[in-house]
């Protein structure tokens, strides 16, 4: 630990005063080739100068691929936007289109090696690692319960491409290593497309000896002496012939120093690697960067962590039920309003479903230009026919078509500006629009919420599956009503579609109409 801290001293030395760099040249050198040098949160960090693709860096020869036995996570996405399940197998099936997930500060993924090894280097490729810089750190165990902080970085930012950290600690022996992701530049959001763990194999240790390991050598008898009058030499003694080893291609073989050893010197023939130098700081038992979640937090699987878009978060069905507000990112490109049962009362009449979306569900909708907005009727027995007036100028924008229950309006792109809505018939229906003037639609999403008893929430899941909507997220919350087929508990289901919103409407019907609410 000592000689980084001293490396370490030296690279600072060299950044804060350029003139002591001139009195070791070389060493300056050294780091010009090697690092760049760059401040995070105040603190200067070093990285490599190109770091575009693994195949840029040069390995030790003895620094291989390890097999990996098992992989596991702190948790996963259920479903992404695509459909698939990002489960943490996907970090190594070699395709750049899966990817684990999870959301959280905090989330981690734990790879367990087909054997124990000398870690020396790890490949991650981060989802949309061209757009995002990661905070992650690296620890590693060798029983997979104690894990050891090996290092901490950042991802590079500008490549979706397998990204190489190379460690330096010949000491570095595990059989688990764990990557832990604090968030990322856009959002909390863990995403991890591939994983290459590089380690050594562990030498073996001979025991020390006590005598010298020399190969044992027979000893020759001189042929009996025939008495003669004249002496008679004997034969000289030839030496067994001993074959020639050839060197085999192996991780060489630790032999500690012997007790007494009677043989000559023997230069070794295997010499040991060259010394790299480090691609990332060397590991340190202390993290010099401020405290942040602890490494080893217990397993959590979030229950409804918002979904990823590209382009935004679709608000979670519980900031839609507190703030009566939906605000939706550029991916989506048509809403559904839903009108609930009792709409038309007003919230002093406290016969609503919910207090702050009593009218329309989201009583405030934010929505980028160019997205499509329609309403969908969930009140029975009675007829409900919209006024959306721009806010500004008094004139009225929209007059939707008059809708029974179960059905819906037309469909309406209303230009950037505030709308206020109202009905022809129940005055004390309100709700307001907000078409964004910077934000335009660039995806092909449909969205909307619908409120539903809790407890047939499984069958109602079922039935948006079975329409072709995707449930993003729920919110289980209890109604305090007068009126009994609403009173209990309810549950607001966030959902969402890549059905044209003029088909998507149509599929609500039968769902709608199933509702107890009366």
């Amino acid at each position: 630990m000592k000689k980084y801290n001293r490396f370490l001293f030296l690279v600072l030395l060299v950044m804060a005063f350029p003139s002591f760099a001139a009195v070791i040249p070389a060493f300056s050198g050294l780091l010009a080739d090697i690092y760049a040098v760059q401040p995070i949160d105040g603190i200067p960090a070093f990285f490599p100068r190109s770091q575009p693709d693994s195949a840029n860096f040069d390995l030790p020869s003895t620094c291989t691929p390890s097999q990996i036995d098992k992989v596991g996570a702190s948790g996963y996405d259920l479903e992404d936007l695509d459909g698939y399940n990002t489960t943490p197998d996907k970090t190594i099936d070699k395709n750049a289109n899966t990817r684990w997930a999870n959301y959280g500060v905090g989330s981690f993924i734990q790879y367990e090696l087909k054997s124990s090894g000398t870690i020396c280097g790890i490949d991650i490729s981060w989802y949309r690692g061209d757009a995002r810089t990661y905070d992650f750190i690296v620890s590693t165990s060798q029983d997979g319960v104690k894990f050891d902080n090996a290092f901490f970085s950042k991802s590079n930012g500008t490549t979706n491409s397998l990204e190489r950290y190379l460690i330096s600690d010949s000491n570095l022996h595990a059989k688990y290593v764990r990557i832990t992701v604090n968030g990322n530049t856009e959002n909390q959001w863990a995403g991890i497309t591939e994983v290459q763990i590089l380690s050594q194999s562990t030498p073996p240790i001979v025991p020390p000896a006590t005598e010298c390991p020399c190969l044992p050598v027979t000893p020759v008898n001189p042929p009996p002496v025939i008495p003669a009058v004249t002496p008679v030499n004997p034969p000289p003694v030839i030496p067994p012939v001993i074959p020639a080893v050839t060197p085999v291609n192996q991780p060489p073989v630790i032999i500690p120093p012997a007790t007494k050893c009677p043989c000559p010197d023997v230069t070794p023939i295997i010499s040991p690697p060259p010394v790299v130098a480090p691609i990332i700081l060397p590991p340190a038992t202390e993290c010099p960067c401020p405290d942040v979640t602890p490494v080893n937090p217990p397993p959590v699987t979030p229950v409804n962590p918002p979904p990823e878009t590209g382009n935004g978060n679709i608000p979670s069905a519980q900031s839609v039920y507190e703030t009566g507000t939906m605000a939706l990112p550029s991916a989506v490109k048509g809403v559904i309003i839903a009108i609930p049962d009792e709409g038309h009362h007003p919230n002093s009449d406290e016969v609503t479903i919910s207090s702050k979306n009593p009218s329309y569900l989201p009583t405030n909708l934010e929505v980028p230009s160019g997205t499509s907005i329609a309403f969908v009727h969930g009140d029975p027995n009675h007829v409900h026919e919209g006024t959306v007036t721009d806010a500004s100028s008094g004139t009225v924008a929209w007059q939707t078509t008059a809708v029974k229950h179960p059905g819906g309006s037309d469909v309406k792109v209303l230009p950037a500006g505030t709308y206020d809505v109202a009905d022809e018939e129940y005055p004390d229906m309100k709700g307001k629009i907000t078409v964004s003037n910077n934000v335009a639609s660039a995806g092909n999403l449909v969205v909307g919420g619908l409120f539903v008893p809790t407890p047939s929430l499984e069958k109602y899941k079922s039935d948006f599956a079975k329409a072709g909507f995707n449930v993003l997220s729920t919110h289980d919350f209890v109604t305090e009503s007068d009126q009994k087929d609403i009173r209990g508990p309810n549950t607001l289901i966030i959902y969402s579609t890549t059905t044209p919103i003029d088909q998507a409407i149509p599929k609500l019907f039968p769902i709608i109409k199933s509702l107890p609410y009366k």
